[in-house]
């Protein structure tokens, strides 16, 4: 058993993106990227810039205008934001007690998770802990790269990978109770810049195991402007 422990955050890029300039996202992907996610990054921003901000012209997207998003500058969103435990208590589940992760801005936030007593077996840590470990960036992308033109937002979440969570479970593990991910977005923007919010859980299963994650996405702030684009493999 392993639980999620604090780590240095991986270096994340502080460009500003503009969603139809597929420049902006290039920079971002580009510039102050860890190696270990430098080439995943950088796929993610081709495809980006090969599909656009989709359109109502587009199928899938035909009754979903994103017209909102066309003029507004993002910023990753910052590093260190805090949770307290007034916040947590009015984002918990009424009734649902087992394990809680919490991450906050797309990092681990080890203080308010709840993972004492996973079974033997399973493992959750945080991307930056797990960067060095061959299997777990074998799986990393090898799913999200698959993703085609109709899927701008999963490749934009690619070029701007930085941290997250990994969750895996060895083969023949039967988990009894489900975990609760609780991904929340705090902080707002600065000069007039959005906070954009990248949220990245990888998920190994092992052969005839089986665990049951409750994700679940929140925002600080209900009057604060800001994008969430989440990803789970």
């Amino acid at each position: 058993m392993t639980t999620a422990t604090p780590t240095k955050p991986m270096t994340d890029s502080t460009a500003t993106v503009r969603l139809t300039d597929s420049e902006t996202v290039l920079a971002a992907a580009t510039s102050g990227a860890s190696a270990a996610f430098a080439e995943i990054r950088r796929r993610g921003a081709e495809r980006f810039a090969e599909a656009g901000l989709p359109t109502r012209r587009d199928e899938l997207w035909r009754y979903t205008s994103l017209r909102m998003l066309e003029d507004l500058s993002l910023d990753p969103a910052p590093a260190g934001a805090e949770l307290s435990a007034a916040d947590l208590e009015r984002l918990a589940i009424p009734g649902l007690e087992g394990f809680r992760l919490v991450l906050v801005n797309g990092r681990v936030d080890a203080g308010h998770s709840r993972l004492d007593g996973l079974p033997a077996g399973v493992r959750v840590r945080s991307l930056a802990e797990a960067a060095g470990d061959a299997a777990v960036m074998e799986a990393l992308g090898s799913v999200s790269g698959d993703s085609g033109a109709d899927e701008p937002f999963v490749a934009l979440n690619d070029a701007l990978l930085g941290d997250g969570v990994v969750i895996e479970v060895a083969a023949g593990v039967q988990m009894s109770e489900p975990i609760h991910l609780l991904a929340v977005a705090a902080g707002s923007g600065d000069g007039g810049a959005a906070p954009l919010h990248t949220s990245r859980v990888l998920v190994v299963a092992g052969e005839d195991s089986s665990v049951v994650v409750i994700e679940d996405h929140a925002a600080l702030g209900d009057e604060a402007v800001h994008l969430t684009n989440a990803l789970t493999e």
